[in-house]
């Protein structure tokens, strides 16, 4: 007999710092101001924007939701994808942009 199990996932909310809407799953990072940006080439990135900041309005100031723990679903694109912190994104599933 088969048990249910639950894979826990850990979400958080923070400010975007801009309209994030065309971003949703690309990794992002917290900026001196305390708010969500894109992470850049290179930089360890906290989590993966799991919704689309900045719809509503056009504009930054919106809630963005980061993925920062479990199973992440990705986007790539001319960035590199890079995972400097495993224990904060242990498993990432990329699917792709060409």
């Amino acid at each position: 007999m088969m048990m249910a199990w639950e894979i826990p996932v850990l979400d958080i909310s923070l400010v975007a710092a801009d309209d994030l809407q065309d971003f949703q799953y690309f990794f992002v990072k917290v900026n001196s101001d305390g708010e969500v940006e894109l992470a850049g080439d290179g930089e360890a990135a906290l989590g993966v924007l799991q919704n689309k900041p900045g719809e509503a309005t056009g504009a930054g100031g919106e809630a963005a939701s980061i993925r920062i723990r479990q199973s992440i679903r990705a986007k790539r694109s001319h960035r590199t994808l890079t995972a400097r912190r495993r224990s904060l994104v242990p498993a990432i599933e990329c699917w792709g942009l060409p």
